[in-house]
Order: C-alpha cells, then sequence, then structure tokens
C-alpha cells in the first residue's frame, strides 16, 4: 500500500456512513468542538492585538518614538543632531525637551504632576500633541503658561484662564502660570498626570539656562524605534542613553504581553478539550470498522499502514474544525471591527468599537497548534487499531 492509498482510505472512512449513526454524531461534534476553539482563539488574540496596537498608537501619540537623555541636563548641539541624523533616513524629526515634577496649587486644590516643556513645533512634529488639542492653544514661547489633560482640569476645576501657583524642585518661590489649553490623550495617566510648558518657561522654572533634559526623536513607524535603538546609542555615545517608547512602558507592555500569552494557553485548552473528542470519535471509528482492519491487514497491509490510515481521519476531523474555526475567527473579527456589538464609551477609550487587528501571523500559530493536537491525539486511536489481530479482527464476521 503507496502513502495516496492510505490517504484515500482515510478520506473514505472520514466521508463515509458509519454503521452506528451516533459515531457520525461524535465526529460532527469534534469538528465544531475544535471550530469554537479555533474560532475563540483568533477572536481574542485579534481583539487584544487591537488594543496594544492601540496602545503603542497612544503611547507613541504623546511621548515620541526615542528619547535621549543623559544623568545630567546637557546643552544641545548640531553635532548631535548630525549623529542622530546619520543613523537612518527613517528618522523623520528631533525634538529637544525639559522633563521634570512640579506641584501645581490652585486656592480649591493641589496635585503633583509631570512636567514637559517643548516648543510647540517641534513637540507637533514628534508627537500628536496637535490633534490632542481639545481647546485653548499649546503655551507660547515667552509667556508663562500651561497645557493640561482634561482629566487634571476636571479634578482640579481647570478652565482657560485659570491660575496656577507651580511649585518646581529647583526654586523656593513659586511660579504663576495660566491654562492656555486642555488635551486629551486618551491614556488616563497621562491626561491626569501631565502638563506641558515651552521649552523656555521650562528652562527657566527648572533653573536650566539654556541646557535641556533630551532630545525626542521620530522614525517612521514605531517599530523603526526598536530596529535601530542600538546603533542609534551608538552613535550618539554611552555617555548619553536611548530608550524607545517600550522602554519607557516597559511594565504596561510587559503585562500587556503574560495576559497574551496566558490568554494563548488559557483558551488553547478548549481546542484540547475538543481534541479529546477527536480520540473518542476514532476508538468509535476503530470498533466500526474492526472487519475493515482485518481484510486490510489479511491483503499485507502492514501496522503502519494502519497507523497512517487512522492518524490521517483524525489529522482530517482536526483540520475540518481548524478551517471552519479560520472562518469563524476571520467573520467575527470582520463583524467586531465593522459593526458596534459590543459597546465602547468613546469618551473614556477614545473609540467606539472594539480595536480589532487581526493578523495571520497571529492564526497561522493557532491553527498549527490545533492541527499538531490533533494529529497527536489522533495516535493512540491509530495506534490500538493497528494492533488489532487479523483473526480476533475476522473471527466474529
Amino acid at each position: 500500500m503507496t502513502p495516496p492509498l492510505d490517504l484515500m482510505l482515510a478520506w473514505r472512512y472520514f466521508r463515509s456512513k458509519k454503521r452506528h449513526p451516533f459515531i457520525g454524531v461524535i465526529s460532527n461534534i469534534s469538528v465544531l468542538g475544535v471550530a469554537v476553539g479555533v474560532g475563540a482563539l483568533i477572536t481574542v488574540l485579534a481583539v487584544m492585538s487591537g488594543f496594544e496596537e492601540d496602545l503603542v498608537n497612544r503611547v507613541v501619540g504623546t511621548y515620541a518614538h526615542s528619547v535621549i537623555e543623559a544623568d545630567q541636563p546637557f546643552a544641545p548641539t548640531d553635532s548631535l543632531e548630525e549623529q542622530i541624523r546619520s543613523v537612518t533616513p527613517l528618522i523623520l524629526a528631533t525634538a529637544p525637551f525639559v522633563d521634570g515634577q512640579a506641584l501645581l496649587q490652585t486656592p480649591a486644590s493641589s496635585r503633583g504632576s509631570i512636567v514637559r516643556a517643548a516648543r510647540f513645533e517641534d513637540e507637533s512634529r514628534v508627537s500628536r500633541i496637535a490633534a490632542y488639542l481639545q481647546e485653548g492653544a499649546y503655551p507660547a514661547e515667552g509667556t508663562t503658561q500651561i497645557l493640561v489633560g482634561n482629566v487634571l482640569a476636571r479634578i482640579m476645576n481647570l478652565k482657560i484662564g485659570s491660575a496656577v501657583q507651580f511649585y518646581s524642585p529647583a526654586r523656593k518661590k513659586p511660579s504663576e502660570f495660566t491654562v492656555s489649553g486642555i488635551f486629551h490623550s486618551g491614556m488616563y495617566d497621562y491626561d491626569a498626570n501631565l502638563v506641558y510648558l515651552s521649552l523656555g518657561a521650562g528652562q527657566t522654572v527648572f533653573e536650566l539656562g539654556d541646557r535641556i533634559s533630551g532630545v525626542a526623536v521620530k522614525y517612521r513607524s514605531p517599530a523603526d524605534a526598536l530596529t535601530f535603538q542600538r546603533k542609534l546609542q551608538a552613535a550618539v555615545g554611552y555617555d548619553r542613553y536611548v530608550r524607545s517608547w517600550r522602554d519607557m512602558n516597559a511594565t504596561l507592555f510587559g503585562a500587556l504581553k503574560l495576559e497574551k500569552s496566558v490568554m494563548f494557553i488559557i483558551l488553547a485548552l478548549i481546542v484540547l478539550v475538543a481534541c479529546f473528542n477527536i480520540i473518542g470519535t476514532l476508538t468509535l471509528l476503530v470498533m466500526d470498522r474492526t472487519k475493515d482492519i482485518g481484510i486490510l491487514k489479511a491483503v499485507g497491509a502492514s501496522e503502519g499502514h494502519v497507523v497512517r490510515i487512522f492518524g490521517c481521519v483524525g489529522f482530517l476531523i482536526g483540520a475540518s474544525g481548524t478551517v471552519l474555526g479560520l472562518g469563524i475567527g476571520a467573520g467575527l473579527c470582520y463583524a467586531l471591527k465593522t459593526f458596534k456589538i459590543v459597546p465602547i464609551p468613546a469618551e473614556i477609550y477614545y473609540f467606539d468599537r472594539l480595536p480589532v487587528n487581526f493578523r495571520w501571523d497571529d492564526a497561522a500559530t493557532v491553527a498549527g497548534a490545533a492541527l499538531l493536537i490533533s494529529l497527536l491525539s489522533a495516535l493512540y486511536p491509530a495506534i490500538a487499531a493497528a494492533k488489532l489481530k487479523t483473526s480476533e479482527a475476522l473471527r466474529y464476521e
């Protein structure tokens, strides 16, 4: 017997009517079980990938793709700009900035905040601050103005034109700033804690003179920041250090990656449970086809041929469920992305439907895992079928 003949017999056993209709029902249940598991796994991974992509967009929307900093503030130089630009043509823009911490105070409340000071024309090239402006304007150079997040404005009851006392660690006396605008990035931590100043105002309140805290770098895409991180580090020297958007949010993205891995394992158990049905289905099929096995072995089929035949039957059950599951998963992803099946409060998440990112590499991983589990599930019944003795298989026929 040749392998094509093994596959032909497997296909015939998979398609043919069984002597006991209940075996056919169990077979269909096995296919549906694998399909549900694969479809659920693909859908969940697509939703989690969508949230991750949206999170990356929000992170790099508020901050640049990479930042170059040092242990102490330093003066920007033309040579540093040339070193940065020499790394790759994919670097689109740079922006010097000052950052620090400060206490904001009004007659009614006070709150600690993270301060970022940069020129608007520079900051708007490396981040999406211009798009995030909800009302008002970015602080103009040469003015004591401040831009606050909408959550911080709500907490401290700030409006355009409100006066704020600004306490810097570098100065004993507070400075008075006026709220020039309110932004909404969609990231609660940023909207509740981050404030913007003009670059000159930041250098003044932190008493830096003409020095800066670092330089923000924007690439063509966030992935480029990870690709060229080491090369950029070597270009600017090791007295400064380069951090990518992932480094600046390592805890957040680490937790998201762990959650995605755990969800994959948990939902893969659905496929595993479905594959136990494959074991039961093939075991019943072996019992149903005992006579056929006896005849095959009587005409010269080896144990290897019998293993391949019933192993292929199990693989066909798993493959049918996997293909059906891929269709279910792709359909659910399209529906979730297109229609408002799951309502999302846009005022909180900045989108009104689930962010779905269907990725073919995730789908291929799920399909490969399902097929491998299906094939392994078929081994025991297939080996049991091969061990049947010809005399025992034909005794009662």
